[in-house]
């Protein structure tokens, strides 16, 4: 009596496996409308399962992409898969081509599918019901009774209609035209090629030369005085910058670093103080007076 009691309890667990093992798996089904499909439509199934971790198709069950009937042909089969609300679920995508020319509306049928999973519990079978849809005649069914022939069946491909375009090729070419305008008054304004040559703008190209890391120092130095001398009408000394800033008086309010430019100039050229000059008016102090002076002289004129 007792090896009967360890023997049921020794297969109850075996029972539960193989009940879970041969459980139907469940499918939901995305299906296309069911009316309205014509000679050459494609028809998309959608089978959703609900599986369990580690389950998969068995690849030799899988429906295989080729002619069904005469009337109908799976183009592809396709598998993907994703997670919701802590259940995997795995899709089967099956895209169908119909061949079948009716004379009439006729209902047809794609039959069911059965598909096997495998998983760490066993194999299941899952069916992929089956589909009835309408297919209706892409033609009348006695078309001579409206006087036409079997000659006249196929109709001729629909004429492309020509689309007015002339407004709106005159508004792109103004508006080419005003973006051009607009561009060319800019690089006007800014000195920008081809008018970065041209005369009264010494400090706008001085200030191209200053911001050019390739140039050393004494060469930025020598460039602002240029630019000062253009602007000036003549060679200008440190002396003669109060003179500048009466006759150039956009430039009255950068005279500190003016002052400061000029002095640390002298220092460079005349003193011989590399070192001292650019403590006293850097590089980076340079570029922002090259650039303030020519913003100025941009404004002025």
């Amino acid at each position: 009596m007792m090896r009967c009691w360890l023997a049921l309890l020794f297969l109850l667990p075996l029972a539960h496996f193989a009940s879970a093992a041969g459980e139907p798996a469940a499918v939901h089904m995305i299906e296309p409308r069911g009316f309205g499909h014509f000679v050459g439509d494609l028809i998309e199934r959608n089978a959703e399962f609900e599986v369990s971790d580690g389950e998969t198709f068995v690849p030799a069950s899988l429906p295989q992409p080729g002619q069904l009937a005469y009337w109908l042909e799976l183009r592809s089969a396709e598998i993907g898969q994703r997670s919701r609300a802590g259940r995997r679920t795995i899709t089967l995508q099956l895209t169908y081509q119909l061949f079948y020319v009716p004379i009439d509306t006729r209902k047809v049928r794609i039959p069911p599918t059965n598909i096997a999973l495998k998983g760490p519990q066993g194999t299941r079978v899952a069916t992929i019901p089956a589909f009835t849809f309408l297919i209706s005649p892409i033609r009348e069914i006695y078309p001579e009774k409206s006087g036409e022939t079997t000659a006249t069946f196929l109709k001729d491909d629909a004429r492309a209609e020509y689309i007015r375009t002339a407004s709106v090729r005159r508004a792109a070419a103004g508006s080419a035209l005003t973006a051009a305008l607009a561009i060319g008054l800019l690089a006007f304004h800014l000195a920008w090629w081809p008018f970065h040559k041209r005369a009264g703008r010494p400090f706008t190209e001085a200030q191209r030369v200053v911001t050019d890391h390739r140039e050393c120092y004494p060469a930025l130095l020598l460039a602002l005085h240029r630019a000062f001398d253009r602007s000036q009408g003549h060679r200008l000394l440190a002396a003669d910058v109060e003179g500048f800033l009466d006759v150039r008086q956009e430039h009255a309010a950068a005279r500190d670093a003016i002052e400061r430019f000029f002095k640390a100039s002298q220092t460079y050229f005349f003193a011989g103080d590399a070192v001292a000059a650019e403590a006293a008016m850097p590089r980076s102090s340079l570029e922002q007076l090259a650039a303030r002076l020519a913003k100025n002289e941009r404004a002025a004129r």
